[in-house]
């Protein structure tokens, strides 16, 4: 079983290799968060990306993104380290915007609902 998992105190994703036994002990002291769990392999509807660089859209989309990371306590994730001197800047890993699109997309089907 292979686990990933996105941790706020440790503030990193972590995967988790275990043994079928291991595995079996975890699940069933997991049981009713995993049952309750967004199903990964579920079909939605990808959100279009095609703002350009710098457009309004993208800016309004990168704003909304940061605004989000914050809300769930992932907002140190889209700033490199800016070690060596250099200044921090945004970077956006992929597996943020994903999230985030994911999100977009739950709120577009709670308001058409």
């Amino acid at each position: 079983m292979t686990l990933e998992y996105t941790s706020k105190r440790v503030r990193k994703r972590v995967k988790l290799d275990l043994t079928t036994a291991h595995a079996a002990e975890l699940e069933d002291l997991l049981f009713r968060w995993l049952e309750a769990g967004q199903d990964l392999d579920a079909k939605v509807a990808a959100l279009p990306h095609s703002h350009k660089a710098g457009s309004k859209e993208a800016r309004d989309f990168y704003a909304g993104l940061r605004a989000w990371a914050k809300d769930v306590g992932r907002d140190g994730e889209h700033w490199t380290s800016g070690k060596g001197g250099r200044p921090r800047q945004l970077y956006y890993p992929r597996g943020l915007v994903a999230d985030y699109k994911d999100w977009l997309v739950e709120q577009a089907e709670q308001r058409a609902s």
